[in-house]
């Protein structure tokens, strides 16, 4: 056959092994949700200084009944700060919960009636709980860091 035969040849043991290190990244998730797991803890804690919703919303203030009790101290959802303060995150391979295990909490984030026991407990619902927009951003940008923490070489 007449004419020209060229032919390349490159090491790519780099790329292999790079690769084999994404794959490897992909499969251990726990650190990635981790990371993800104290970014939204740090969020939720900022929902008690802007006492807003995760969708932007403004909590309502407290009713003056409230306010009265309360004798002036505190604000919205912060009195001792133990709804705050004693927020957990927890994560695993597939998961990240944030959360708090104080008897209350549910009723804050939900909202109770005067019907509820230990009654009354006609609580309007101001949650602190969830994902805003900037918190998704924020988890996609965390993620997409953690895909190019991959060494090369």
């Amino acid at each position: 056959m007449a004419g020209i035969d060229i032919k390349f040849e490159f090491d790519d043991r780099q790329f292999q092994l790079a690769c084999l290190h994404l794959i490897d990244r992909g499969e251990r998730l726990r650190p990635l949700m981790l990371d993800i797991g104290e970014m939204l803890l740090e969020s939720t804690r900022a929902r008690f200084t802007t006492k807003t919703a995760p969708d932007g919303q403004a909590w309502k203030p407290l009713h003056p009944k409230t306010l009265a009790k309360k004798g002036g101290k505190g604000s919205t959802l912060v009195f001792e700060g133990y709804l705050r303060d004693l927020m957990r995150a927890e994560a695993g391979d597939d998961f990240v919960d944030i959360g708090s295990a104080l008897e209350y909490s549910a009723l804050h984030q939900l909202g109770g009636t005067s019907e509820m026991a230990p009654g009354p407990a006609a609580v309007e619902a101001r949650p602190y709980l969830g994902m805003s927009e900037d918190d998704k951003r924020n988890v996609l940008e965390i993620g997409w860091d953690y895909l190019a923490a991959t060494p090369i070489g």
